[in-house]
């Protein structure tokens, strides 16, 4: 996923991606290229379902 994608999915504004990231786990974006970051779907439901339900319903 890009990062469009994945702020669509979560629903997060981008600042609070990057809060996620490094302050909650979330995972780190891969580079595909200079300028191309990813996600892999599999990390981020990994990483989703760590998440204390309370917390996840606030994301």
């Amino acid at each position: 996923m890009n990062k469009e994608e994945v702020l669509a999915e979560m629903d997060v504004a981008e600042m609070t991606l990057r809060n996620l990231i490094e302050n909650h786990g979330f995972p780190h974006p891969r580079k595909a290229g200079p300028q191309k970051l990813f996600w892999l779907v599999s990390e981020i439901v990994t990483w989703l379902e760590s998440c204390p339900k309370a917390w996840t319903n606030v994301v």
